[in-house]
């Protein structure tokens, strides 16, 4: 919550950074500090596992090859 507002100004997770120099937090997770992955993956999976049935049954629509 330090860096809301430079995320918000600048367009990017400007908090990222103290955990360490990557240009997304998926190329950091394996360097994450325990506690801090966990809270990550916990909040992650929380609004992915609820999107992911929508997005495979439009993806499925379209009948891909």
């Amino acid at each position: 919550m330090a860096h809301l507002g430079e995320s918000l100004r600048e367009g990017c997770p400007a908090g990222l950074k103290v955990f360490g120099e990557w240009p997304t937090l998926y190329e950091g997770l394996t360097l994450m500090p325990p506690k801090a992955l966990k809270s990550w993956l916990a909040f992650d999976h929380y609004y992915s596992d609820g999107s992911f049935p929508i997005a495979a049954e439009l993806l499925l629509s379209w009948k891909p090859g």
